[in-house]
């Protein structure tokens, strides 16, 4: 019986460091009284700016911001905000004779070696996908 209730006091205690630990660090800084008094004239300048809008501003105001958001949505769909770096013309040449040369060198291969190949592939891919969703669980 303590056996059963002492495990059932770690178990507990397990449980509520973990869900402790999930929810992260939620410490607020304070923000100075010459940041709030900024914040408080940016808002009542913006109530202003809206009150002089007239019904057709503020509904193509209305109309970006959702614009707005939804590719904002969009974005997050595809990966989150992972952008890519621009490439430069040489890159962009080095990339496209990269493609040729694995194109010529897949058309010398026999079907075994195709298939070998795909197989190959695909288990990397499999290997990165489980690495990302590591990386996304210790988030």
């Amino acid at each position: 019986m303590n056996k059963l209730l002492a495990a059932l006091f770690a178990g507990a205690f397990a449980f509520t460091m973990a869900s402790a630990m999930a929810q992260g660090d939620k410490t607020v800084t304070p923000t100075t009284p010459e940041e709030q008094a900024k914040m408080k004239a940016d808002r009542e300048a913006a109530k202003a700016a809206k009150g002089k809008m007239t019904a057709e501003e503020k509904k193509a105001a209305r109309k970006a911001s959702s614009a707005e958001k939804q590719k904002q949505e969009k974005e997050m769909e595809k990966g989150g905000e992972q952008t890519k770096t621009p490439t430069t013309p040489e890159e962009q040449a080095k990339m496209k004779a990269d493609r040729a040369a694995a194109k010529a060198e897949k058309s010398k291969m026999t079907a075994e070696e195709k298939k070998a190949a795909k197989k190959a592939s695909s288990a990397e891919k499999q290997k990165q996908e489980k690495e990302m969703e590591k990386g996304q669980k210790a988030q």
